[in-house]
């Protein structure tokens, strides 16, 4: 009988409610449903289930306690059976009744009913799995999609803000303190975000490494950005690290859509990694045009480099009291479509995409096949100056790979100039210490571009081994005869430098009134458009084999 409207009731009532407008089944209400008329059948007055699962990494568990069937008798006898989980997660099936003798039947019903359970919480793990990130529990891109929609559609989107944001330097983050404290940085995130913001009518989604979208309503954004701005985290390991956030905030409107929505905060969060207005940026449309250019230098970007597009062009370093070419700077162009695109237009959006150390690399390679030419055909080359952007401080085995490139081509290291700009944080100085070791090692001389410019000047002079120091164009462009300050400043810099047994070079330098100073400064080595502009190799090959070609000029 028992076995009869098992199959008949139980799995038929379960199929019809589970299958229904196709959603997972809710498992409350699938017992209260389907446990009467068996209950009564085996002679139960009282049945109740409390259910304890883990649900995903940041939320409480899923929990319910709920009475499945009461026929308002006080049953003699009490029964109980315990099912657990995966997860420590745990089942427990209370029943009373009259007689003992009904416990069989209560075991074989408490076991059918944990069976059912079972695939009620499999079904919906599955549903969760597709719209919620593993590793965090915070909702995935369908999710955003999910929600987000479902407000645009509703008409009510116009009263919430998104913000796209991500952690500066999680990159060196995860190689400072490991991936798994990396992971635990990001749990932290959307734990505490939920816990301070709620997700009821708001929402945190992960879009993949630490990378984050934010959906909450319009009067909450500035307790948003004060929460970005103040997000201090403690780790298991019991490291304290103040977090550090770039967003870029689109203010939602009706008759948009989710993609819309994503569109124009990741425009924004686009110019806040450019680092032009701040690390919190707000969409403006003009904004469209700029990101559809940086998206087209980006398909273009891979064929170039397979076509060798990218060029390097030589700035000449001159002595200016012996009018003698004694160095160069390598600078990279773009020769696209009989035209040529100046860095400016090109270097943000490779930046940006995080391809800016192949670039580099590429420089390097090239500059060194140069020098080996000028060395085969009889020329004494110059030390000549490569940039490594300082996103490229974070890269992996980064000092290696130049080793490798100048080792490929048998040029001498100390040929080989790395130039490197003075950094913004503390962070990236810490990273740029620990690559101008290593390159020292190897023998490359080491160039500090903008100096002046940058964390902290004092402290970089103190802390890192240069043996170049450029001194920024700002200094330069405001010599005057009336610049008093200014060039009080250049003085006792270029003293301070001097002592340090470091060398000095002015760059930007223009006019004869700024050379002359220079000159009296004690800076006699300077670059810029006074003596030469940036020029093509075949042109700079010319100013190799012409010596005499910067005393003819004056």
């Amino acid at each position: 009988m028992f076995d009869k409207l098992m199959s008949k009731e139980m799995w038929g009532l379960f199929e019809a409610f589970s299958e229904k407008e196709n959603e997972p089944a809710n498992i409350v209400e699938l017992v209260t449903r389907t446990v009467p008329p068996i209950a009564r059948l085996i002679g139960i007055h009282h049945m109740n289930l409390k259910v304890d699962v883990p649900r995903d990494p940041v939320r409480s568990r899923n929990r319910f306690d709920f009475t499945a069937f009461d026929d308002g008798i006080e049953g003699k006898v009490h029964l109980c059976r315990t099912f657990y989980t995966r997860g420590n997660g745990k089942v427990e099936i209370f029943a009373t009744t009259d007689t003992q003798e009904a416990s069989e039947d209560f075991y074989r019903l408490a076991k059918l009913l944990f069976t059912l359970c079972g695939r009620v919480i499999t079904l919906n793990t599955l549903d969760n799995t597709v719209t919620t990130d593993m590793l965090t529990g915070a909702s995935n891109l369908i999710g955003f999609h999910k929600k987000a929609g479902k407000y645009c559609e509703e008409g009510v989107i116009d009263d919430y803000a998104l913000f796209f944001t991500n952690i500066k330097n999680f990159k060196y983050i995860n190689q400072k303190i490991g991936m798994q404290s990396g992971d635990d940085i990001l749990r932290g995130f959307v734990k505490r975000f939920i816990e301070v913001f709620g997700e009821a009518e708001n929402g945190i989604f992960r879009l993949g490494a630490d990378n984050f979208v934010l959906l909450l309503k319009k009067d909450q954004m500035p307790d948003l950005i004060r929460f970005l701005k103040t997000f201090d985290v403690t780790l298991p390991s019991g490291i304290n690290m103040h977090i550090y956030f770039k967003a870029g905030i689109f203010l939602a409107y009706n008759g948009c859509d989710s993609s819309d929505l994503m569109n124009y905060a990741s425009t924004a969060y686009a110019a806040a990694r450019a680092g032009k207005s701040g690390d919190f940026v707000f969409f403006e449309k003009s904004m469209l045009e700029e990101e559809i250019r940086t998206k087209s230098i980006m398909v273009a970007f891979p064929q170039a480099i397979k076509q060798r597009e990218f060029c390097v062009y030589y700035q000449p370093k001159v002595d200016a009291r012996e009018k003698k070419l004694i160095g160069a700077e390598a600078l990279c162009r773009w020769k696209q479509e009989g035209r040529i695109v100046p860095p400016v237009e090109f270097i943000p959006a490779i930046e940006r995409f995080g391809r800016i150390v192949q670039l580099d690399l590429y420089v390097l390679d090239r500059v060194c096949s140069d020098i080996k030419k000028w060395t085969e055909s009889g020329i004494t080359p110059p030390r000549v100056s490569v940039n490594i952007s300082r996103r490229d401080l974070a890269e992996p085995e980064l000092a290696e790979k130049i080793n490798a490139i100048a080792d490929k081509y048998g040029i001498p290291h100390e040929l080989i100039e790395i130039e490197l700009t003075e950094t913004v944080g503390s962070d990236e100085f810490s990273m740029m210490i620990k690559l101008i070791g290593k390159l020292k090692e190897y023998g490359f001389a080491i160039a500090i571009d903008d100096f002046g410019s940058g964390y902290s000047t004092l402290t970089m002079l103190k802390s890192i081994k240069a043996d170049i120091i450029k001194l920024d164009r700002a200094f330069i462009k405001d010599i005057t005869p009336d610049s008093v300050s200014d060039k009080t400043i250049i003085r006792n810099v270029v003293n301070m430098v001097h002592e340090l047994n470091i060398h000095i070079i002015a760059e930007g330098v223009e006019t004869a009134e700024q050379l002359e100073f220079l000159i009296e400064a004690g800076c006699p080595v300077i670059q810029g458009y006074y003596f030469d502009r940036p020029l093509p190799k075949e042109e700079f090959d010319e100013r190799l084999t012409e010596p005499d070609y910067y005393k003819e000029r004056n």
